[in-house]
């Protein structure tokens, strides 16, 4: 059996690393555990050298790290491993995820760049891996911040919530003067809290980030906005547009999403990530107010999730007449402020 070669003067110089890095031997154990790992992780070397343990630094049950998935030759087991990421480059030597991590043992949230490559003997037969792991959890925060005072959802990139409601009031006012239709879907994850209960925050992020991109790339005109509402609710403004294609664009997102085949154990609706959604097209008169478009899609998300999720559906205006006659314009107030309430 082949073992890896590790000279102290080689261990002493990675145990010296300012990047957290560890090397696993070809049985899968670790190597080497160098300070700034135990710095980042809490983890002490002492504790994980001659184990198969490392992934107690990243996770709270046993699941293979980018360096097993190396070792092991299954490297294409990353895109299951990591439902999304922000970054994702693989070879035949190495491969790089970027993500958010809830490390276990400190508690602490950080945004992980890891990269695994492998380590070869002289007939080019892998005998270990050596894994960096470096923290640009400050640069992602920065990042974060920037977003925010550009308008930009932290997480997922898309618009925000303050830039939604300027957007929709600027489209509401070109709607009223064109007499042209606008047309409102609200998106929302099926059984996310399930989701997160599974996978974690972490992964609750990574599957938000999923589905944002999907929204994004599914949309066709440069004058459709989407925009992270709240939590895992997403809405896109459609200008000029009327009932049939809203109903078009609102299928080809939900289909695109669950295509992209995001796995979720625990959804009683199918065994990957999908959306319900609800969609609404108004052609405002002088004197409505743009809350309406908005209630009318919360109202047919609501219906989408109660008819079983995963489908589109819609509420018309006569829906909403009635209950404004019969709430007096409470529901307004309600919709503008709130967002659907079926898990």
């Amino acid at each position: 059996m082949r073992s890896l070669f590790t000279p102290a003067a080689l261990v002493g110089l990675l145990d010296q690393h300012v990047t957290a890095t560890f090397v696993l031997d070809e049985e899968g154990r670790v190597a080497v555990w160098n300070k700034a790992c135990e710095m980042l992780t809490g983890l002490e070397a002492a504790s994980v050298i001659g184990t198969a343990d490392h992934w107690k630094a990243f996770y709270t049950t046993p699941r293979p790290c980018l360096g097993d998935l190396v070792l092991t030759d299954k490297i294409e087991l990353a895109t299951e491993l990591y439902a999304t990421f922000s970054q994702c480059m693989t070879s035949e030597t190495a491969i790089s995820v970027e993500v958010w991590c809830d490390l276990p043992l400190t508690g602490r949230r950080a945004y992980l760049t890891a990269v695994a490559t492998p380590i070869y003997d002289s007939d080019w037969q892998i005998i270990g891996v050596m894994q960096t792991v470096a923290d640009n959890t400050r640069v992602m925060d920065v990042e974060a911040k920037l977003r925010d005072l550009a308008g930009l959802d932290g997480l997922t990139g898309l618009a925000n919530r303050r830039t939604f409601n300027d957007t929709l009031a600027k489209e509401w006012r070109r709607s009223i003067r064109s007499g042209m239709p606008l047309s409102l879907l609200m998106l929302d994850i099926d059984h996310f809290k399930q989701y997160n209960d599974s996978f974690g925050h972490q992964g609750g992020d990574q599957c938000l980030t999923a589905v944002a991109q999907t929204i994004a790339e599914t949309l066709q005109r440069p004058g459709d906005f989407p925009a992270r509402y709240g939590g895992e609710e997403f809405v896109v403004i459609l200008p000029l547009t009327d009932e049939a294609g809203a109903q078009i664009v609102a299928e080809n997102i939900r289909a695109a999403i669950e295509k992209r085949a995001i796995r979720h154990p625990m959804s009683s609706t199918g065994p990957y990530v999908t959306v319900s959604v609800g969609r609404a097209t108004v052609t405002p008169l002088a004197n409505d107010q743009r809350e309406k478009i908005v209630c009318l899609a919360d109202m047919g998300l609501y219906q989408a999730k109660s008819l079983g999720r995963n489908r589109v559906c819609f509420a018309d205006e006569g829906q909403f007449d009635v209950l404004e006659r019969r709430d007096g314009g409470a529901r307004i107030d309600q919709c503008a402020f709130s967002t659907t309430t079926i898990g």
